[in-house]
């Protein structure tokens, strides 16, 4: 079950606006992965059972139609058992999964060309401006979850703002607001430095704010 969380981030990870969607149960892996590379059936049953949850999870943060989430889940796999013997066993093997089921989820929302997405030049539009001496000409108050009248609602507004951010900022955000995974995990997968991770993040927070607090004014 998710945790309860009040405006923010899953308790103890700071604080946003992603509410009542987060999932932090993250168990120990007891994976053999010798037995997994060697392509053992047990191993690599064992492996799927222990690690589809999240992997449909994951690409499930980025995409919202149920059957082609279940498409890419089974593709990670094929993916992951064609491509064992490239696992170096330097993170850990669901991290690895992940950057597969992440990099299908990608290239998915690439294909698909939703018209509303944003640009990175929309995305622009929507950070923050700031005046000669550095101070910020936008006013902000704290952000109120119960302005929003029902939690349902909360979480509608939020995936349908998650949804117009382009896949690479849905990304981040996926897996550093709502998987939980640290700085150091989401640079592996995305392939980015941390210090990308933190940009990327951040711009992506902006922007969210903006497009749910215009939703919210109309």
């Amino acid at each position: 079950m998710p945790r309860s969380v009040h405006g923010g981030r899953c308790a103890g990870r700071g604080t946003f606006i992603i509410s009542g969607i987060c999932n932090g149960n993250h168990l120990p892996e007891t994976h053999d992965i010798r037995a997994v590379k060697a392509k053992d059936p047990k191993a690599l049953d064992h492996l799927v059972r222990a690690e589809s949850g999240r992997v449909y999870r994951c690409i499930g943060r980025m995409i919202r139609d149920a059957d082609e989430i279940q498409n890419l889940t089974q593709e990670t796999f094929l993916q992951a058992i064609q491509n064992i013997e490239s696992f170096r066993g330097e993170s850990k093997i669901s991290t690895w999964l992940c950057s597969i089921a992440i990099n299908l989820a990608r290239a998915h929302l690439r294909k698909s060309k939703r018209y509303d997405v944003l640009e990175e030049s929309e995305i622009e539009k929507l950070l923050p401006t700031f005046g000669i001496l550095g101070q910020g000409q936008q006013v902000y108050t704290d952000w109120d979850p119960e302005r929003y009248t029902e939690r349902s609602e909360r979480i509608d507004m939020v995936h349908a703002a998650l949804d117009r951010l382009p896949g690479d900022y849905r990304a981040v955000i996926a897996l550093r607001d709502l998987e939980e995974l640290n700085t150091e995990e989401v640079a592996e997968i995305l392939k980015i430095s941390e210090g990308a991770v933190r940009v990327r993040l951040h711009r992506a927070h902006q922007a969210l704010r903006v497009l749910i607090d215009n939703k919210l004014a109309k």
